[in-house]
């Protein structure tokens, strides 16, 4: 989940670990799963066999950087944000 930085940092994202229960079965090999209860959380499953630890955590990267740009600015063009 992500939660709204608790200082006045605004370079702060903080992310907060839950358990979620899913009761749908998924048969990609990569899937990005959000959802919005009382906050936004988001859930990453993939196929470890065609899918590397590292890729995986360099793509968790790329998407904490982008959540991070869009809750600083959220009227910032899609064009303008970095990976």
């Amino acid at each position: 989940a992500i939660a709204p930085p608790q200082s006045k940092n605004k370079d702060e994202v903080k992310i907060i670990s839950e358990t979620v229960q899913l009761f749908e079965q998924m048969t990609y090999d990569f899937t990005l799963m959000a959802a919005l209860e009382d906050r936004l959380f988001f859930r990453m499953k993939f196929n470890r066999a065609r899918y590397s630890e590292g890729s995986i955590r360099r793509l968790e990267n790329q998407w904490k950087q982008l959540l991070k740009e869009i809750s600083n600015d959220a009227t910032i063009p899609i064009t303008h944000l970095s990976i």
